[in-house]
């Protein structure tokens, strides 16, 4: 899928080659034959490298306590893991600190986004602003990251599935790949301390 980046780059490749055509410059016919092939590049590059990703990655949350008093700290673990024979490159994370949702009516509640929509409905389309690289994941290892619980608020947190992407150097083409589970974290309210 083309980025907002390769969608006016398609324009502009377009405007060059049709100017070129219609008033004879071969100038802009090299350049919009130019800007074409980077974008029939960019994207072999990333359906390549997301085909190997989406057979060899799993993500994963980890998490070392379900329960958690209102203001404690506490972290979860997103893990990475390549389980094939080559390096995956190319990873792009959502960016987890924006992915937690907060239930509190009761347990069975569904999980909503601040403006009422359920997340079931959450369409997957990328958001450049809001990722994270992943480096170079070499065959059998796994990459993770710490990821602040905030705890303002008592409730069920669920961390909402954390997507990973392949994206190519110049940000024209972007495939989703993979994701991984939700992790469940209850925020208690402060015990009293009367008896």
């Amino acid at each position: 899928m083309l980025t907002g980046r390769g969608g006016a780059l398609v324009a502009v490749s377009v405007g060059l080659l049709v100017t070129g055509v219609l008033a004879g410059v071969q100038e802009f016919l090299v350049l919009g034959s130019a800007t074409s092939a980077l974008l029939v590049v960019c994207t072999f590059r990333v359906w390549r490298v997301a085909r190997t990703a989406r057979r060899n990655v799993q993500v994963g949350v980890v998490s070392r306590a379900g329960e958690v008093i209102v203001g404690e700290r506490l972290t979860v673990r997103v893990l990475v893991t390549n389980s094939g024979s080559v390096p995956v490159q190319s990873l792009l994370m959502e960016e987890p600190t924006s992915r937690w949702r907060l239930s509190r009516p009761g347990l069975g509640a569904p999980l909503q986004w601040p403006d009422g929509r359920d997340t079931r409905d959450e369409p997957a389309a990328w958001h450049a602003s809001a990722r994270r690289a992943v480096p170079t994941i070499a065959p059998g290892r796994s990459w993770a990251m710490s990821v602040g619980v905030p705890t303002e608020r008592r409730g069920l947190l669920t961390l909402l599935p954390v997507r990973l992407w392949v994206e190519d150097p110049f940000g024209l083409a972007a495939v989703y790949v993979a994701n991984g589970g939700c992790g469940h974290v209850v925020v208690c309210p402060v015990p009293s301390a009367t008896r």
